[in-house]
């Protein structure tokens, strides 16, 4: 019987997996899919990326939930498969883990990252959490992962309703390259809050900026806090060297801040947007090597079995590919996208481009 997530990290540094929208994405699904539902309609896509993350050394993946609460599903028309999807998505994650990996029950935000918790609003948001959590809960998760939280109150309101589980809760926030969510809060203030709230395990920062920017965040808090830190930073954004455009955060290269994160004084290190099973074997193999880390070497057959995906024709993927296919003229706009998880703007310049 392995041991309780919290005792695993006090032990030796815990590795979690990398991101899942992008490597859904990756496999050819649109993004303007509800990638949650695909637990119910492809679960083998699903399976086979947990199953990439387990073999590359994960010691902890994340079901493919994080967006699977009434409110962000009813987008989608499925507010009444809450259940269903959760309980799916943690059956797939369980059954790759096996018995020696962890699975973390993964819970986003309800509102959108500078939306208030109104009070108005506050009964459907506690309730759309507690559906969700619990039934991630029953399914069998090890704890339940609050992630990618901008708005204090909202996640604070989930930490109190996934302690009702008796699992451990870890609650991540999202911070800018200046280490300020999205209502511009300081990271020393997030942490300073959930330090003291007794509903919270473990204290995250993941999503939101780079490795680099992370590192600086995580120094911020780490004198701030006596509960067990993780830090999931993104692949990092393009930056212009020389006149190119160069994506900085290889697997390497997140790699060397995951070992710095360790040597800060970190718990556990992972990775999310724009990551792959690739950045998380640089990052286990790295941090299972340092002194004083057990190791842990499995070695399994894996066959990589064929994503059933369906492939829609150009002319019915969207208005600009179908006018593409009839040969008329087309106009296409770049927009850069924002340097956080914010789209609220990037989304209305879009819309606007749309209209005309």
């Amino acid at each position: 019987m392995k041991k309780n997530i919290l005792e695993r990290m006090k032990e030796s540094p815990v590795v979690f997996d990398g991101a899942m929208g992008t490597m859904i994405y990756d496999r050819g699904v649109f993004i303007n899919t509800c990638y949650d539902e695909l637990c119910l309609t492809n679960p083998d896509l699903i399976a086979e990326i947990h199953r990439a993350y387990v073999l590359a050394g994960a010691d902890v993946i994340e079901t493919n939930t994080f967006g699977a609460n009434a409110i962000k599903l009813a987008q989608y028309g499925l507010a009444d498969r809450v259940e269903e999807i959760n309980r799916e998505g943690a059956r797939l994650a369980r059954q790759v883990a096996g018995d020696d990996v962890y699975v973390a029950g993964s819970v986003g935000p309800c509102l959108r990252a500078r939306q208030l918790l109104k009070e108005e609003t506050t009964d459907r948001v506690q309730a759309a959490f507690r559906q969700q959590i619990n039934v991630l809960a029953q399914a069998g998760v090890d704890f339940i992962l609050l992630e990618t939280f901008s708005n204090l109150d909202e996640l604070r309101l989930a930490t109190r309703i996934a302690r009702e589980t008796g699992l451990p809760v870890f609650a991540s926030v999202t911070v800018d390259e200046e280490g300020k969510n999205a209502i511009g809060t300081p990271v020393e203030d997030l942490v300073s809050s959930l330090e003291n709230d007794p509903d919270v395990d473990s204290i995250g920062i993941n999503c939101g900026t780079g490795p680099a920017s992370a590192y600086e965040a995580v120094d911020r808090a780490l004198k701030l806090t006596t509960k067990p830190l993780f830090v999931m930073p993104n692949a990092g954004f393009p930056r212009e060297q020389d006149g190119r455009m160069i994506y900085l955060a290889s697997p390497e290269y997140i790699t060397e801040y995951a070992k710095r994160f360790i040597a800060r004084g970190v718990n556990a290190v992972g990775s999310c947007c724009g990551t792959t099973p690739e950045h998380t074997r640089e990052i286990a193999r790295a941090i299972k090597s340092l002194s004083g880390v057990k190791k842990h070497i499995q070695i399994q057959t894996f066959e990589r079995p064929e994503a059933q995906v369906e492939v829609i024709p150009v002319e019915h993927r969207s208005r600009f590919a179908n006018k593409i296919a009839r040969g008329e003229e087309v106009t296409s706009v770049e927009i850069l996208p924002p340097r956080s998880c914010d789209l609220t703007d990037m989304l209305e310049k879009a819309r606007q481009c749309h209209l005309h």
